[in-house]
């Protein structure tokens, strides 16, 4: 089973034009005939992310200048994890037809589903830059920490979006569950509030919390602070963990996959 599995994702790597264009089209035919396309969620961001630095900041009372760039790039990121794991979860469902018809390796849908995300974040790229322009962030060569820990994150998004894609094609009311978990996820993990600001008994709740590794590795390059050395190591730790629990889940029920469909 383990290399079925392992052949099935070598044989999706080896041909990444296929997954890429599917993926490219997946975001061509969701704003088809849109004058704006993708940019129209870039809008939203940035107005979201006004608001958002707005009001929290004058709650926490934060600079405007730290706290708007901070809470827009985390922000970003954070959408980009919330979509690959919700994402994640229709994988399989959503492809069903392609899966049943066509022999193409189970993995290509996973891959689909992540680039097809990366590409539609990339447009959110603008209001990035413009936090950085607008408020001076200074940039450095530790900002180029950014790209590794976006690989990173990717590399971490697949692999949830493996074990999630199996389970909610086995058990259809996982999907759901996970919308309402990743919304509370939101709220635990630090990205309208600092761990640092909170007492360190309650500080527990963000250092506990996987994500904020895999947030501030790409967050903080981005405001020209480099991560802590630890941080890199819980990031890449807990991408590995989600490697190993992924591949077990693909390896053991990859068969299985076309007949809960």
């Amino acid at each position: 089973m383990a290399r079925a599995a392992a052949t099935d994702l070598l044989k999706a790597l080896r041909h990444p034009g296929l997954w890429m264009a599917i993926g490219w089209l997946d975001v061509k035919q969701r704003y088809r005939r849109s004058v704006l396309g993708p940019f129209w969620i870039t809008l939203s961001v940035a107005a979201f992310v006004l608001g958002l630095g707005l009001v929290y900041g004058s709650l926490f009372g934060q600079p405007l200048s730290e706290y708007l760039p901070y809470v827009g790039i985390g922000l970003i990121g954070w959408m980009l994890i919330a979509a690959l794991i919700n994402e994640g979860c229709m994988a399989f469902t959503s492809a069903e037809g392609a899966i049943k018809q066509v022999a193409i390796p189970l993995s290509v849908h996973v891959f689909r589903t992540v680039w097809r995300n990366l590409i539609i974040s990339a447009h959110h790229g603008v209001v990035i830059l413009l936090l950085i322009i607008a408020f001076g962030v200074p940039i450095g060569v530790s900002t180029l920490l950014v790209i590794p820990a976006l690989v990173n994150l990717a590399i971490f998004g697949a692999a949830l979006s493996f074990g999630f894609g199996i389970l909610s094609a086995r058990f259809r009311d996982i999907p759901l569950m996970i919308t309402n978990l990743v919304t509370l996820v939101f709220f635990v993990t630090p990205i309208i509030w600092r761990a640092d600001d909170l007492p360190p008994t309650r500080a527990l709740v963000a250092y506990l919390n996987p994500l904020h590794y895999i947030l501030s590795t790409f967050r903080d390059p981005l405001l020209g602070t480099p991560p802590p050395l630890l941080y890199w190591v819980f990031a890449l730790s807990c991408t590995l963990l989600a490697i190993l629990g992924a591949f077990f889940l693909f390896a053991r029920f990859r068969a299985r996959i076309a007949y809960w469909l």
